[in-house]
């Protein structure tokens, strides 16, 4: 098992909705279905340009009937704050950039599950799943690893948690993020916001997209995009024995770079669908680097 601060990493940020037209005025503006929304089971999804193009991902939890809390990558919330209240004049909410929990953690590893149950008694199975008490949120996050977000919102829930023998075995965030590459998570960030279709994050095939709700902004030319046909282009796993860096590159757009303790580097990157399942050289930042190609699999989350 291994824990990561990712408050002190500044992993994350903040905002928070709240008012008796929250989830009606923010199924009007996002990926995910709002009915969806409840106090076990938490969402993610996306905003859209009227371009179709993503400004930003995150998760959404519901703390209350009036009250959902928003995280999304650090440098984004202002932003998705700024593009929601363009649409919120006539609907009664505010949506107001927060700090967010007091302490946030990542846990990973198949040993998670049975050291977490000596704090919570019944942990969330299935993706996304959310276990509240009365001062800590517990997030399963979706992939085949077993991995827990803990949200403490009083400093008394993290101390207790840290009184847990196996909140010892620390890590780097460069850790979180790994897993993140491996479940084929791609997070938007102030220097990719608006740049990328949802179908070129892979957000159909993840489920930040829902097909089957009503309209919001961008569902015009998401939902064209994603019926008219087979992608040119796609987010893959990227794996090589080389160091990676993220950037536009000609035969690829990385968009996430982690060092793997095996020596090497994984990463998520935007390169063409035949390529899929191959070992071949891409020209990056360095000039040609042998990269193999694979195509991630969604769907699974750890298990017990």
């Amino acid at each position: 098992m291994q824990v990561v601060s990712l408050s002190a990493a500044g992993s994350f940020e903040y905002v928070e909705i709240t008012g008796p037209d929250a989830i009606d005025f923010l199924q009007g503006q996002v990926t995910c279905d709002m009915q969806r929304l409840t106090a076990e089971q938490s969402l993610q999804g996306a905003i859209c340009n009227i371009k179709g193009r993503v400004v930003a991902d995150f998760r959404l939890l519901l703390l209350s009937e009036d009250n959902i809390l928003l995280q999304t990558s650090a440098g984004m919330a202002q932003k998705i704050a700024d593009t929601l209240g363009r649409y919120a004049v006539f609907s009664k909410v505010t949506i107001t950039v927060t700090a967010g929990p007091h302490a946030v953690y990542g846990v990973i590893g198949q040993a998670s599950s049975r050291a977490l149950n000596e704090q919570f008694p019944s942990l969330p199975e299935a993706a996304n799943a959310v276990l509240q008490t009365s001062d800590s949120v517990v997030i399963r996050e979706p992939g085949s690893e077993s991995r827990f977000q803990i949200w403490c919102h009083q400093p008394e829930a993290e101390n207790k948690l840290l009184q847990l023998d196996a909140m010892e075995e620390t890590a780097e965030p460069s850790i979180w993020t790994l897993q993140d590459i491996r479940s084929g998570q791609v997070h938007v960030t102030p220097a990719t916001s608006e740049e990328y279709t949802p179908q070129l994050l892979n957000y159909d095939l993840s489920g930040v997209i829902d097909f089957e709700k009503g309209c919001y902004t961008g569902q015009e030319v998401v939902a064209r995009m994603y019926y008219r046909g087979k992608a040119k282009k796609r987010l893959y796993r990227l794996r090589s024995e080389e160091a990676m860096a993220m950037g536009n590159f000609p035969d690829a757009d990385i968009l996430s770079v982690a060092a793997t303790p095996e020596a090497g580097s994984e990463g998520l990157g935007i390169v063409k669908t035949d390529l899929a399942g191959s070992t071949t050289e891409l020209d990056l930042e360095s000039g040609k680097v042998e990269l193999r190609v694979e195509e991630i699999t969604y769907g699974a989350s750890g298990a017990n």
